[in-house]
């Protein structure tokens, strides 16, 4: 994975597309003028006043640096000199990260992105866990430190914040917007397919055996100080006691898609509490615990009311005590001397069609996605099986039969 030639790395983002491709550059910057150290401070050096850099990486720590602002497009490029050593498992990585969506934008090609704010990160950190061959190949630890030199920090772009996109970011007054920058040309495409070939070792999109980490996906919401990481961010444990519980909830919201989670219920008796995995919409809050199968289903039925999903979702999940209501109707209280009670969760992937809250995308229900095709409109019959196993197996507490606390059942509840 090494090499002791400087490559110049650039990124072009604009309004309609995103590429990688390898250009010469302008007059550099130094680093100070537009990025600043975001962690592993002890392990950066810097060269030639500030216009060159180096990241190190060695058992305990990596390092990493990010642009001091937020751009709408631009041009964004850096010369890269990867370790010299055998640097398996070692992540060099160069990418755009949004206020939702973290992407490693030298590896692909997408329409319409961007849509929010973006911040330019460099980072030298331990991939071994996935980043060669699967994560057999791990980070050889005899050849640590690992070090990668970073020049030409210049910026191109249209500032902007996070809060408030720039729409003038989009327009013709930046040359990167032109008509004849919106796909690479023949030499550009050339470059680009070559230095797929000859640099790249990992591309997640193509990774369907990885788990994401929690904070690619998803943010602690309450309890803060009732969860613990595990594994690098690839386990959580959410824990009750008789003050508080804790939960986190997606990032983004999605017009729909497939959300599934590993969960590891409390292992003491735990009556009363009520581990939570569902999606949640402005006006509609339905769970759908699932435990690796399907444990609700809700049918499309626009006469009855049920057009589910109308709005954007966001994925919620809590442990929490529900003593008032949740095992017997309320009879079964929890019982705080087994406390605290914790909830494991794995496997924080979303395959998902993002959407915002106030303007749904109607693109997420097009065929374009594979589970709004035909033969996922129902349940096969091993699916059907295991739906109602589960139901069967691990479900105490149906919202739809609890005439106590809902009178009047919402619509999808007739069906």
């Amino acid at each position: 994975m090494g090499s002791r030639s400087w490559q110049i790395t650039t990124m072009m983002v604009i309004f309609f597309e995103i590429f990688f491709l390898l250009t010469d550059g302008a007059r550099d910057a130094s680093f100070g003028v537009n990025y600043n150290v975001t962690w592993g401070r002890d392990r950066i050096l810097f060269f030639k006043r500030g216009l060159e850099v180096q990241l190190s990486l060695d058992h305990l720590s990596g390092s990493g640096f990010a642009s001091k602002a937020y751009f709408g497009s631009g041009l964004f490029q850096m010369k890269i000199k990867l370790p010299d050593k055998d640097s398996s498992g070692v992540v060099t990585a160069f990418y755009v990260l949004t206020i939702t969506l973290n992407a490693f934008v030298n590896y692909f090609l997408q329409k319409g992105y961007p849509k929010r704010p973006m911040q330019v990160v460099v980072s030298l950190w331990d991939g071994s866990a996935w980043a060669t061959d699967g994560g057999q190949t791990k980070a050889n630890w005899s050849n640590e430190p690992f070090k990668a030199r970073f020049q030409d920090f210049n910026i191109d772009g249209c500032p902007s914040t996070p809060t408030a996109s720039n729409m003038d970011c989009y327009s013709s007054r930046y040359w990167w917007n032109h008509k004849n920058y919106l796909q690479l040309d023949q030499r550009q495409l050339k470059a680009y397919e070559d230095a797929r070939k000859a640099y790249m070792n990992y591309d997640y999109c193509t990774d369907r055996a990885r788990d994401a980490s929690f904070d690619e996906n998803y943010n602690v919401t309450w309890g803060r100080d009732r969860i613990l990481f595990f594994k690098r961010g690839h386990e959580v444990q959410l824990s009750l006691d008789h003050l508080s519980g804790s939960g986190f909830a997606s990032k983004a919201y999605f017009g729909s898609g497939l959300f599934q989670m590993k969960i590891k219920l409390p292992d003491k008796d735990s009556a009363g509490v009520v581990t939570a995995f569902y999606v949640l919409t402005k006006t509609l809050n339905n769970n759908k615990l699932k435990h690796d199968v399907p444990i609700r289903v809700l049918k499309k039925n626009r006469l009855k009311g049920i057009g589910y999903p109308k709005r954007a979702m966001q994925v919620v999940v809590s442990l929490w005590d529900g003593s008032d209501w949740a095992t017997d109707g309320g009879q079964s209280k929890a019982n705080w001397s087994n406390e605290p009670f914790q909830a494991h969760f794995q496997d924080f992937n979303i395959d998902g069609c993002p959407s915002i809250p106030t303007v749904p995308n109607k693109d997420c229900y097009s065929s374009r996605y594979w589970w709004n095709r035909k033969n996922y409109r129902q349940l096969n019959q091993r699916q059907l099986k295991a739906y109602e196993d589960a139901r069967k197996v691990y479900m105490n507490y149906d919202y739809c039969t609890d005439r106590g606390r809902y009178p009047i059942p919402h619509p999808e509840c007739t069906e």
